[in-house]
Formats: C-alpha cells, structure tokens, sequence
C-alpha cells in the first residue's frame, strides 16, 4: 500500500517532458511593458514568464493595465501634479474660505491650516 501512495506521489510530481516555451513575442511584449513598472532587469526576467502564463486566464490584459495605471498614479504623486491639480469645487472651497476668519481655534484640521496659514 504504501508503494501504491509513493509511486502516486512520484507521477504527480513528475515534471513534464514537452514543456511548452512561452511565446517569445508575447515575452518580449510583457518585459518591454514590466520595465515601466519594477525598474529593475532582474525582476523583469523573473516576472515576465509568469504574466506569459497569467495571459491564458487574463487575455485583455486587465492585471498589466491595472498595474500600469497604478503606476501612473504614483509618478503623478511623486512629480507632485496630483496636488497641483484641484477641482474647480476645491478652488471655490479654497477662495471662500479665504475671505471668512475662523471662529473656532480648537479647528486642528489640515484645510484650515492651509487655508488659514498666510494669516
């Protein structure tokens, strides 16, 4: 009994003889895409072949996009244009709030400090 478990055991493990390559094309196009978000060759030759894979589950592509995306965002914050771009409803906050004193001093909040700061 115990040899029917371990030769079980030995055929699940066995790794398959024709192993498919990944399609270079599609490998290349996932390094060029991954080098924009981790920055580093090492982790793009480590995590290439794994989208290679992800692409039979996801073939839109909607995991690469998200990541783009978030990558996006944390170069908008970094370069400092997320807070350079305001709502026009923050501006008319902002310019309302300007011209009115504020009548409670226990206000710690950060909108009043930036507005109340050139006071």
């Amino acid at each position: 009994m115990l040899d029917k478990l371990m030769a079980g055991w030995k055929g699940r493990n066995k790794t398959p003889e024709n192993k498919e390559e990944p399609n270079a094309e599609l490998l290349n196009e996932y390094k060029e895409k991954l080098k924009g978000i981790v920055y580093d060759d090492e982790l793009v030759e480590q995590f290439a072949p794994l989208f290679v894979k992800l692409h039979e589950h996801d073939p839109e592509g909607v995991m690469m996009e998200l990541l783009e995306s978030k990558e996006q965002q944390i170069q908008a914050i970094a370069d400092g244009s997320a807070f350079k771009e305001m709502s026009p409803e923050q501006q008319e906050d902002i310019e309302t709030n300007n011209g009115e004193e504020q009548t409670n001093e226990s206000d710690f909040s950060v909108e009043s400090f930036i507005v109340n700061r050139g006071k």
